[in-house]
């Protein structure tokens, strides 16, 4: 026989030995595996080799084995060498799912015991047998074709996958990116959120890790997007962590959490206010200042989703901390999308008459400014010049307002520009700036 230490094989030559697998002798398949592991380790030909030569359902005979007569040992070795198969090509994984491994994955995970932790070595191989398990589950998620709306299919998934994230470090890893890839939906949304993934996920907030941290975020912004429901239940348990102290020093992790805090910000969102009150503002000004232009676009986004329909306090916050300075830095910036966002902010904020008169009464200067800024450079595309036409739409619906546009000769001149060119923007979409025109 082969020995167990030998660390390649050449799985074409070793035909006797493939057959050791079926060995009704525990050790003699307990040692089959451990060289069927060793040899597939960064070989993707030697994965290849071994699924095409049928090993694939013997494994997952030997996983699924609940008699006790393979051992838990086996069950592991089993469960460690599937997940190196799932990590060769995308033709591997695809030919792992076709033969069934999601489903029992999951049922392993479902009924396999998890004792209290302790330091004896069945305790250890149980423990290992599930991370095993969720490792691989981890790996297969990432194809397209995973089925991975079978989490939902038995209700004691979900709940038992969040118990399992406590056993180490790598479980909670696992499965914060498992339930990431398996929501994608309102449906899986809520149905997460029901199970406990919400208050699970914000302990995970908690770790001094960042790798804790980062699929932690990636999940509860998945969960929050578009959802009002689970939104107000993640801000509630997470919001403090979200905002404050989390991964400053880790781009990755500061763009994840950026990204949430975008989601729980959409429109009539109930998170707004506990955000707000945690520092939100001040927070997302500084990221449209960061290098990152992921940063500064999560940053501006996420402003402009809290200027949507805001409060005059909140507007004159926004305004005071990002300044004007920045605004106009922003709408150089070389970044297409960030420019948008801004455009995006300036138009929430000039929004309802009171505010229109308000804000242009203290920043009429600048945000005309801003408007000649945008309208005469020439490598704006349309849809940009679009949004600051709508601006001034906004502006000219301001009982006072609207004089600052009718005194603006470079405004009007570019208006009556547009109008000449028949220009469908400045025509079908700002049809009270042409009303202004008409007066002037």
């Amino acid at each position: 026989m082969v020995s167990v230490m030998q660390p390649y094989m050449d799985i074409e030559s070793s035909r006797s030995y493939i057959d050791e697998l079926y060995s009704p002798d525990p050790q003699k398949c307990l040692d089959a595996i451990i060289c069927l592991k060793n040899s597939v380790i960064g070989s993707n030909r030697q994965k290849g080799s071994v699924i095409a030569q049928g090993v694939v359902p013997r494994l997952l005979q030997l996983l699924g084995d609940t008699s006790g007569t393979v051992g838990d040992r086996v069950r592991l070795e089993s469960a460690v060498t599937l997940g190196s198969l799932a990590k060769g090509t995308d033709q591997h994984v695809l030919a792992l799912i076709d033969l069934g491994v999601v489903p029992l994955l999951l049922q392993v995970l479902l009924t396999a015991p998890t004792p209290e932790i302790s330091m004896d070595g069945k305790t250890k191989v149980l423990d290992q047998l599930n991370e095993a398990c969720l490792r691989c589950l981890r790996t297969v998620f990432q194809h397209a074709a995973a089925p991975v709306h079978s989490i939902y299919q038995d209700p004691a998934l979900v709940p038992r996958l969040l118990s399992l994230a406590s056993r180490s470090v790598t479980c909670q890893v696992c499965v914060a990116t498992i339930l990431t890839t398996a929501c994608k939906t309102t449906e899986e949304q809520n149905a997460l959120s029901k199970g406990g993934a919400v208050e699970t996920l914000a302990m995970q907030l908690d770790s001094p890790l960042s790798d804790i941290q980062l699929p932690a975020l990636a999940c509860l912004a998945n969960m929050c997007y578009q959802n009002h429901m689970v939104s107000a239940m993640v801000a509630s348990a997470s919001t403090n962590n979200t905002v404050h102290g989390r991964g400053e020093g880790e781009g990755d992790l500061l763009t994840v959490a950026s990204s949430t805090l975008c989601n729980l910000l959409l429109e009539f969102s109930p998170s707004k206010e506990p955000i707000l009150e945690s520092g939100g503002v001040e927070l997302l000004c500084s990221l449209t200042k960061r290098p990152e232009s992921a940063l500064r676009l999560n940053g501006i986004w996420a402003l402009m989703n809290v200027a949507f329909q805001a409060e005059q306090r909140v507007k004159s916050q926004i305004l005071s901390c990002l300044g004007t300075d920045q605004i106009f830095r922003l709408l150089a910036d070389p970044e297409l999308s960030v420019l948008m966002k801004t455009l995006g902010l300036l138009r929430n904020l000039l929004s309802t008459k009171a505010h229109i008169d308000r804000i242009m009464g203290e920043h009429a200067t600048h945000v005309m400014q801003a408007v000649i800024l945008v309208l005469e450079d020439p490598e704006h595309p349309a849809d940009v010049k679009e949004q600051a036409l709508c601006i001034l739409a906004n502006v000219a619906d301001g009982d006072r307002a609207r004089d600052h546009i009718m005194a603006n000769d470079d405004v009007l001149k570019k208006l009556m520009d547009y109008m000449s060119q028949d220009c469908p923007i400045a025509i079908l979409r700002a049809l009270n700036l042409k009303r202004i025109a008409d007066e002037d």
